[in-house]
């Protein structure tokens, strides 16, 4: 069992059960609507597609912790707080109370939050394998994934790096053709600046 904290302190418990998984296969997880297999995670690099897939992981652990989030989402106050989003998009108002739901949890999630999730997610994933070599396997996806992510932002760290000099030099190269245009009067004149032609030039 594991837990973590929405963007309002609020603790939410993730325990998956083997119920989990078909009530899950039935729910629109994906965006294209595809059914999800929680014993396939092991399988064709689904855990990492879902680790960066995060509005997919957010509908799974809604479906994990759904009991909790009836106790807690009122749907009159939804719908009061979310009218003027009703009048620009009236399909949202017949919405089922379950997608309404879904969406109020979603709400509840900022970045720390997510973060907090995924690691919950994780620890839930390895707590749910009764085997001990598909843990271990997980284990080790869950590590390279993590170093994955590392060097992807220590990649994008060093382009940027490298790029700020270059970007830098192409302000001061623009800035100084520009100031010695405007001394050489080759500057180009305003449309306010052009006469206008009369009737009879015209």
């Amino acid at each position: 069992m594991s837990t973590f904290k929405d963007a309002n302190g609020q603790d939410w418990v993730l325990d998956i059960k083997f119920h989990h998984v078909e009530k899950i296969k039935r729910y629109p997880i994906s965006k294209d609507g595809k059914p999800f297999d929680l014993l396939a995670i092991l399988e064709k690099e689904n855990l990492e597609t879902l680790m960066i897939d995060f509005e997919q992981l957010i509908n799974i652990v809604f479906v994990i912790c759904y009991e909790q989030v009836k106790e807690r989402f009122d749907l009159a106050a939804y719908d009061e707080a979310n009218k003027e989003d009703y009048e620009m998009f009236p399909e949202l108002k017949v919405e089922s109370a379950m997608f309404k739901a879904a969406r109020w949890f979603a709400q509840q999630l900022n970045g720390q939050a997510i973060q907090e999730l995924s690691e919950a997610f994780e620890e839930a994933l390895l707590n749910f394998y009764p085997n001990q070599n598909r843990k271990d396997a997980l284990k080790k996806i869950l590590e390279k994934q993590r170093e994955l992510e590392r060097m992807q932002c220590e990649e994008a760290i060093r382009v940027f790096d490298e790029s700020v000099p270059v970007i830098q030099d192409e302000i001061k190269r623009q800035v100084r053709e520009t100031f010695s245009d405007a001394l050489s009067g080759n500057l180009p004149e305003s449309s306010e600046s052009i006469p206008t032609p009369s009737a009879s030039e015209s």
